[in-house]
């Protein structure tokens, strides 16, 4: 049984013997005028839900919320619709989560991040999980999907376009996975970027972390630097799927490694 939504009272302590949880940890954020505010959620429950197929995989209930992100990664309060929890909330409650899992009889565990701010209180919700005796007899991995994601491979796909993931943000990478993973949530609006800013200039502003960046992320909610942060870029790499594949090649043996 690989459904979640087939577990019970009864059986889910045998299924859980042997098997992967996954739990998919993503925000409510912005991500411009043509993604849907779960990008961070759908990313990870997409990846998790493929990776069903080839393993003995348990899709939890993705966690919605996530920590706070900055104006100048697409963040904040400049556009609507984000909804960000305190830091110390996230942490005491994925612990509890972990925890719960952990007691119903989940020894193997892959907490799949999609929204780069929750990196820390994941780890910090761990190392608590760590020190009050909960993770003895366990294996416990916790991954963001872009790590997975190899420098050869970007240059494959994006070339010398690719800023890095720090002034990455509902631009070409995200759009093109969300057109492969849900293309029925992707909207009809173009964002196409006037400006060609490099992505050295784009690192020097994203350090800057007391003003919102103006010129890529102009009136958009999105950041990437010139043509590469358009829509019509992302179509072209919709078909091919390679991003998708590259991160199931990590990810499972990453995963088999948590048997």
């Amino acid at each position: 049984m690989n459904s979640f939504e087939k577990l019970h009272s009864e059986n889910v302590r045998t299924e859980a013997e042997g098997a992967i949880l996954i739990l998919p940890v993503g925000a409510v954020e912005q991500h411009g005028p043509h993604l849907p505010l779960t990008v961070d959620t759908e990313i990870p429950v997409r990846i998790a839900s493929m990776l069903v197929e080839k393993l003995n995989v348990i899709v939890a209930p993705a966690v919605p919320y996530g920590a706070r992100s900055l104006p100048q990664s697409g963040g904040g309060p400049s556009f609507p619709g984000t909804i960000n929890i305190r830091g110390s909330v996230l942490t005491e409650y994925l612990k509890d989560v972990i925890n719960g899992y952990i007691a119903t009889g989940f020894r193997s565990i892959v907490i799949l991040n999609g929204h780069y701010e929750n990196e820390s209180f994941i780890f910090e919700a761990l190392e608590l999980c760590r020190q009050e005796g909960k993770l003895e007899g366990t294996k416990i991995i916790a991954i963001g999907w872009w790590s997975l994601v190899s420098n050869a491979t970007l240059q494959k796909l994006f070339g010398d376009r690719f800023p890095g993931w720090h002034a990455e943000h509902a631009s070409a990478c995200e759009t093109s996975l969300m057109l492969h993973l849900r293309s029925d949530l992707v909207g009809p609006t173009r964002v196409d970027f006037q400006s060609r800013r490099s992505g050295k200039q784009l690192a020097c502003n994203c350090r800057n972390r007391h003003r919102v960046v103006r010129g890529d992320l102009l009136a958009t909610g999105c950041v990437g630097p010139g043509a590469y942060g358009s829509r019509a870029y992302a179509e072209k790499r919709r078909i091919d799927g390679t991003l998708i594949r590259a991160v199931q090649r990590v990810v499972c043996p990453g995963i088999l490694a948590t048997t």
